[in-house]
């Protein structure tokens, strides 16, 4: 009886996760209203599974002790209300978002078709983001996200989604409908003018290289570098350039606000070193601390310092205990795995982890659900049982 209560748990469940892979780009409410739903039927699932040990495992231990540190941290809030509200969205829904995929898609049949939804969803904001760029509906395309910023980091790990199921074809559809899809996505990426983006997928692009090196002869790697250097050439627009130029104007206004975000966001941290003021503080805290000349903002456009403000040098050492965990489970994979599916998704997961923590220096996209979800999904796939890895054949 138990044993048909827990397929028919991990059915649904299963059944969630392409909604939510769907959902995502599209609607914050519906992906946190499916998001909902899956920690409702995983906390159900764990109650009726007999068997627990899981939560043993030492490679789980980073993602607890974030959550724990993200309980002490809202309970010390400033302002404890909106501190619970943080923790619970997005820091557990991340988490458990994270555990329910790595303990939902067992098996390659389900992987192969949750990497459809992903494309495909990506394919469609790929597709309507170059719309609005080439019909001048807007200067920065957002597509159908909230922001560009927020699109740029979602559009570049779709680009490397895209990609690494490309590397991986073995028939010539495959190869020319992933060459497409990768061409697109990367297109929709430079449209949306997010410095931070744009070179945290370089960054990815330079670190995908280097483990090609082990998997293909030189000249195939001189090829698609070369590939790379047309289209960057190609599709990177005038305004993007003179984004980038712009970086190092400081009398810019843009650069203005940046700078006084950093220098409120230092005061804050220094004020409450340790456990910081609690998550989802910082917006609130803004108003007290911020220039006579700054404008309003959420967040201090640099996730590690928002992290410092928010959760203190406890809730840093515990993100980046969580990265490191996450890099050492992706190098391990690559360097077991054959080249299929497996080994895409978790040079995906790798690069995107890569690009994001770039990207992280200058914005603080991780916050925003629709990619802070993206690359739980992709986390999640790393932990799913996988034969080659020893420790998993206990699962």
């Amino acid at each position: 009886m138990s044993s048909t209560i827990e397929y028919r748990l991990d059915k649904i469940l299963y059944v969630l996760m392409l909604a939510l892979a769907a959902v995502l780009p599209f609607s914050r409410g519906g992906a946190n209203t499916i998001s909902g739903l899956i920690f409702v039927i995983f906390v159900v699932k764990l109650i009726v599974e007999k068997d627990r040990l899981w939560f043993r495992r030492f490679e789980y231990l980073p993602f607890l002790n974030f959550v724990i540190i993200g309980v002490v941290t809202a309970l010390m809030a400033v302002d404890i209300r909106e501190g619970i509200s943080s923790f619970v969205s997005p820091i557990l829904k991340y988490v458990i978002i994270f555990f329910a995929v790595a303990y939902t898609v067992r098996t390659e049949e389900q992987l192969h078709k949750l990497v459809k939804v992903l494309v495909v969803a990506g394919l469609i904001v790929s597709g309507y983001g170059i719309f609005q760029h080439f019909f001048g509906l807007v200067d920065r395309i957002s597509s159908s996200l909230s922001n560009p910023n927020g699109a740029g980091s979602y559009l570049m790990m779709v680009t490397i989604l895209n990609l690494s199921m490309l590397l991986i074809s073995q028939n010539a559809l495959a190869k020319v409908m992933f060459a497409l899809t990768t061409l697109v996505a990367s297109i929709a990426t430079v449209f949306t003018m997010s410095r931070g983006a744009l070179m945290g997928l370089g960054g990815a692009f330079i670190v995908l290289l280097l483990i090609l090196v082990r998997f293909c002869d030189i000249k195939k790697i001189i090829s698609i570098l070369m590939v790379f250097i047309v289209l960057i050439a190609m599709f990177f627009p005038e305004q993007v350039r003179d984004r980038f130029a712009m970086s190092f104007n400081f009398n810019n206004e843009s650069n203005k606000q940046r700078i006084y975000m950093l220098q409120v966001g230092w005061e804050m941290f220094k004020e409450s070193p340790y456990l910081g003021k609690g998550p989802g503080n910082f917006e609130d805290l803004w108003e007290d601390y911020k220039p006579q000349h700054a404008e309003e903002f959420k967040h201090p456009h640099n996730i590690y310092l928002l992290i410092l403000v928010e959760m203190g040098i406890a809730g840093l050492f515990a993100y980046i205990w969580v990265l490191v965990t996450l890099f050492k489970r992706s190098f391990t994979i690559i360097r077991s795995c054959p080249f299929n599916i497996q080994w895409a998704i978790t040079t995906t997961a790798l690069l995107s982890f890569i690009a994001l923590s770039i990207h992280g220096f200058v914005d603080a996209t991780l916050k925003d659900v629709q990619v802070g979800l993206l690359i739980c999904i992709f986390a999640g796939l790393l932990f799913r049982p996988i034969p080659i890895i020893q420790e998993d054949y206990l699962r």
